[in-house]
């Protein structure tokens, strides 16, 4: 399968933490109950289409999920 730690993804609940105002995108930091962070998700902005980004780690360098829309408009 892949080298990621079994307790990424044995996690029943998350929290989610936002940054409140930035013009390069959103970023979030999901954590596991116990406290320390699991995901690093970035959200481009000024995208007409949806481009999110879900990294392991805040330095960027291993991502583990890319989600893009296929249409501007969702409905």
């Amino acid at each position: 399968m892949s080298d990621l730690p079994v307790t990424r993804f044995s996690e029943s609940r998350y929290t989610a933490r936002r940054n409140f105002f930035n013009f390069m995108g959103i970023t979030c930091r999901i954590l596991s109950t116990a406290g320390p962070m699991l995901y690093y998700v970035r959200l481009k902005a000024f995208k007409l289409k949806e481009d999110i980004t879900v990294f392991a780690d805040e330095a960027k360098t291993q991502p583990l999920l890319n989600i893009k829309a296929r249409q501007i408009i969702d409905f």
